[in-house]
C-alpha cells in the first residue's frame, strides 16, 4: 500500500513518471518534490486521495504516506500501520541500492521501538535476505529453489506479519495465539504444537494445531509443583528446550504423564510463556518417529521471535 502512488503512475502515466524521475534524479526522498512539480500535488497525497476514493480505512489510507513526527505510535493507531509501511517500502529499497551492513543497523535501530521489537531481532530477519542477495549477485548459478530451513523461516515471517496485522486491528489474544500455533506448526513441519496455561495448580493443555485426538486433551496436564524433568525446568529457568531423542533422554527427566500420553512423540520443543516477570504456560511443539530434523540456530530463533513477539504484544494491552 504504501507504493500505492508510485504503481498507479508507473502504469497509468508513463510519461509524467519518467519526468518525475528525471527531475529526482534517481533520489526516491526528492519524488516528492518532484511530483508536486509535474502533476500540483506530491506522490503520497496522489497515494492518499486514491486510497479515499476506494474507501479504504482511514488507517490504511494514512499508512500510505510517509511518515512525519510520530516515531512512536500506539499499537494499532494509524501512525502505526504509516511506520509499518514506511519502514517496509524504505528498507526494500536500501536492500535493493545495496546499503552498507551499518547504515542498514542504522535504519532498523530508527524504527525497532515503534514494532515492540529489539533492534537484534528485526535485523536477525533482514541479515538473510542480504547475505542471500550478495551471494545470488557474486554467483548466480547459486539461486535455486529454497532449502527446508529458508522454508521455514520464510513461513515464520510470515506468521509474524499476519501477527502484527491481526494485533494491529484489535485481535483477541487467543486468536492471536492460534495463528502463532498454525504458524509454529507450519513453519517446521511438527506433529502437532500444543500450548499448555497456568490453572491453579496445574498446568493443562488449552489449545493445538495438529494431529492430536480431543479426547487426549484432558489428559495433557501435570503439577506447577517443581520436579527434576525438563517440562519443569523450562518453566522454572524460562529457558526454551530441544529434546533431539526422546528415547535417549534419562527417564527422569521425560515425565510418566508425558511418556504415556504422547507415546508417538520423538522429539519436542518447549518455549515457555512468560507474563510481567511470571511464566503463565508454554508452547510445546513435537515430531513423530521418523520425522525429526536438526533446528538451525536461525530457525529455533525465528521461532522464539514469534513468541516473544506475541508475549509483548500481549504486554502492551
Amino acid at each position: 500500500m504504501h507504493h500505492l502512488g508510485r504503481l498507479v503512475l508507473v502504469f497509468y502515466f508513463p510519461d509524467e513518471w519518467a519526468r518525475i524521475q528525471q527531475i529526482a534524479g534517481g533520489d526516491e526522498a526528492r519524488e516528492n518534490g518532484a511530483a508536486l512539480k509535474v502533476f500540483g500535488m506530491t506522490i503520497d497525497e496522489i497515494s492518499h486521495n486514491i486510497a479515499k476514493d476506494w474507501q479504504l480505512p482511514e488507517k490504511i489510507s494514512g499508512s500510505v504516506t510517509n511518515l512525519t513526527a510520530n516515531m512512536n505510535p500506539e499499537l494499532g493507531s494509524a501512525g502505526w500501520l504509516k511506520t509499518m509501511a514506511n519502514f517496509s517500502g524504505k528498507m526494500a529499497t536500501l536492500l535493493v541500492n545495496n546499503i552498507s551492513t551499518q547504515n542498514l543497523k542504522n535504519f532498523i535501530a530508527r524504527y525497532s521501538g515503534s514494532f515492540l521489537l529489539p533492534s537484534e531481532m528485526i535485523w536477525g530477519s533482514i541479515e538473510p535476505i542480504q547475505n542471500k542477495k550478495s551471494q545470488l549477485a557474486a554467483h548466480p548459478e547459486l539461486e535455486q529453489g529454497n532449502s527446508e530451513s529458508d522454508r521455514s523461516r520464510k513461513r515464520v515471517s510470515a506468521g509474524l506479519l499476519e501477527l502484527s496485522t491481526a494485533l494491529a486491528r484489535g485481535m483477541d489474544f487467543k486468536s492471536a495465539l492460534n495463528i502463532a500455533l498454525e504458524t509454529i506448526h507450519d513453519s517446521m513441519r511438527f506433529n502437532r504444537v500444543i500450548v499448555f496455561f497456568r490453572d491453579a495448580d496445574q498446568f493443562k493443555a488449552s489449545l493445538y494445531c495438529g494431529n492430536l485426538k480431543p479426547e487426549t486433551m484432558a489428559q495433557l496436564c501435570f503439577s506447577k509443583n517443581y520436579t527434576a524433568d525438563v517440562f519443569h525446568l523450562s518453566l522454572t529457568q524460562k529457558a526454551d528446550v530441544f529434546i533431539q531423542d526422546v528415547t535417549l533422554s534419562r527417564e527422569t527427566t521425560i515425565p510418566i504423564w508425558y511418556r504415556k500420553t504422547l507415546p508417538d512423540a520423538s522429539a519436542f520443543i518447549l518455549l515457555p510463556l512468560v507474563f510481567n516477570n511470571s511464566t503463565i504456560g508454554m508452547i510445546y511443539a513435537d515430531w513423530q518417529a521418523g520425522q525429526t530434523r536438526m533446528i538451525r540456530p536461525r530457525e529455533f530463533s525465528s521461532l522464539v521471535m514469534l513468541r516473544d513477539y506475541l508475549m509483548k504484544a500481549l504486554v502492551k494491552r
